[in-house]
């Protein structure tokens, strides 16, 4: 098993993800005296708090860089058309043509290919989750 200072080594590496997660505190623990400033979780919601307001670059002393970048405090999807979400699920788009109807949102509809293959297993149901929360603007992760 590699340590993460092995991988990271001789790179430019950067550090992303959701406000709070960690990413300076693990910083500083690669980079001994660093002392980027971390915060502590809430308590009222259980998260971490946004503390990194723009992205820094550090030397690593066993070559390399790594960017610190501030987190994303949310992602979401705006002004698409619900009717073209299923185009980027592979096994959806391939049923297109076997809907009933050519305006199908594969949710509800009488006739859908979508719906029926996920009846018989021929589409994860994890899959089909993600399909109707994005048409739902959902976010699992709240």
């Amino acid at each position: 098993m590699k340590l993460l200072g092995d991988e990271i080594t001789g790179k430019v590496n950067l550090f992303s993800g959701h406000s709070g997660v960690g990413k300076s505190t693990l910083i500083n623990a690669l980079i001994p005296g660093l002392d980027l400033k971390t915060g502590q979780i809430s308590l009222q919601h259980s998260t971490g708090k946004h503390t990194t307001t723009f992205a820094e670059m550090h030397a690593l002393s066993m070559g390399g860089y790594i960017i610190d970048s501030p987190g994303i405090r949310e992602f979401g999807i705006f002004d698409f058309d619900k009717y073209n979400v299923s185009h980027y699920f592979p096994e959806m788009f391939k049923l297109l043509p076997q809907c009933r109807y050519n305006n199908c949102t594969h949710t509800t509809e009488n006739g859908c290919a979508v719906i029926k293959a996920l009846e018989q297993g021929d589409i994860a149901e994890s899959r089909y989750r993600n399909y109707v929360s994005i048409l739902n603007n959902e976010d699992f992760y709240k």
